[in-house]
């Protein structure tokens, strides 16, 4: 896993953020993950942001609260059959730190990776808000996600984008030729 620039970073979440990913957030000894499919990345407030939408109720919702950091961890297609089942159950429930299949990694901030991830972005929480239903402009989203469905609601954590790792061999040459990296999934 090797630390990259973070200039076009936009370019590479854009097709990252359309199939499911892992946020973590802890340390070595203690950290918690979960399988998300709801998140985004873009430029506000002139700084580099991802986020990601979070039910309270998670697990992982606690150790973003107590740290302030989460880490985005973008897999291979061939990965899904591993990470979604993190989706599902609680890290209150299972250890997640010895799940198999994925080998943890320290940054060097200190926080939590996975070698098997491709494209890896460590965030700090700059912004937290809830979704409420009165805010809904176009209600068919909430009718459709929350109310059909029994949902609860989610937070939503925007972080300012520290660091991007890859172990993706062509990430920078794929850059440098105006191309989108994970056309070559």
């Amino acid at each position: 896993m090797k630390k990259v620039p973070t200039d076009s970073i936009e370019k590479v979440l854009s097709g990252l953020f359309r199939q499911g990913f892992l946020v973590s957030s802890g340390v070595k000894d203690n950290y918690n993950m979960m399988y998300c499919d709801l998140g985004f990345a873009g430029n506000i407030w002139h700084r580099k942001v991802a986020g990601v939408l979070i039910v309270p109720t998670r697990y992982t919702y606690e150790f973003i609260e107590r740290t302030q950091r989460f880490v985005i961890s973008f897999f291979k297609p061939m990965y899904k059959d591993i990470i979604r089942p993190l989706g599902k159950n609680s890290g209150r429930e299972m250890d997640k730190m010895h799940f198999d299949g994925l080998t943890p990694v320290e940054l060097e901030s200190g926080d939590i990776a996975f070698n098997e991830a491709m494209v890896t972005v460590v965030c700090k929480v700059a912004y937290k808000g809830h979704e409420q239903e009165s805010e809904f402009v176009d209600r068919q989203i909430y009718v459709e996600r929350y109310e059909e469905r029994g949902k609860p609601l989610h937070d939503i954590f925007i972080g300012e984008i520290e660091a991007v790792y890859t172990t993706m061999d062509n990430y920078e040459r794929a850059l440098e030729n105006d191309l989108n990296p994970t056309i070559f999934l």
